[in-house]
């Protein structure tokens, strides 16, 4: 499976791929959006029978990410994973959305896309569009959306096992941003391969 980075360039912000084999799509975690109308969209066109694409998005949002991914199956037995994970620091703004579209002769086509949060910092703005599109009945889509705080019991945990609250508070963002790796991965044991998505998120 290859890994592919997008976005790398600051000033390309939106992009539309035909995807031909399986790929894990990686958008780095530095991505922001420096104004309200800076948009980053990504489109992935899925027209080859049976081949897969993931995309996982693990990062901080600082100040303000408007991001947009829309998986497009026009092919049969082809599935997509969108994975985005976001630490929301302080008066961070944000804004998701996930499209899954089961284009007629996708039949047996499979797609999820699972956005979360985890608010790390007061006076957030979150805002969720997943969606889904279906001209086949014959695929299996799903979407789902969360915000969430600290685990208390994780931190009072890690705090009774002598770490700060700082370094505890650390170890449990860490925590789930990695989860949207093991999430792509699943039951791969695939340790080149994780090495080489982990490398892509934090460059």
């Amino acid at each position: 499976m290859k890994v592919v980075s997008i976005f790398e360039n600051e000033k390309d912000c939106s992009k539309s791929l035909v995807v031909k084999e399986d790929t894990v799509f990686v958008i780095p975690s530095f991505l922001e959006s420096v104004s309200d109308t800076e948009k980053w969209k990504l489109e992935l066109n899925l027209e080859e029978e049976g081949v897969r694409a993931s995309v996982i998005y693990a990062g901080y949002v600082k100040k303000a990410l408007d991001l947009s991914v829309e998986t497009i199956h026009g092919a049969p037995n082809t599935k997509s994973n969108v994975q985005i994970r976001a630490v929301m620091e302080k008066g961070a703004k944000a804004k998701f959305s996930g499209n899954v579209h089961a284009k007629v002769k996708a039949k047996n086509a499979e797609g999820e896309v699972n956005i979360k949060g985890l608010a790390a910092g007061e006076g957030i703005s979150w805002e969720v569009k997943p969606n889904l599109e279906v001209e086949n009945e014959n695929v299996k889509l799903d979407h789902k959306a969360s915000l969430t705080s600290f685990n208390e019991r994780q931190l009072m945990y890690l705090r009774s096992r002598g770490f700060e609250k700082a370094e505890a508070s650390v170890m449990l963002q860490d925590g789930f941003l990695a989860e949207a790796v093991e999430t792509i991965l699943k039951d791969r044991q695939d340790q080149d391969l994780k090495r080489a998505i982990i490398e892509k998120i934090k460059r």
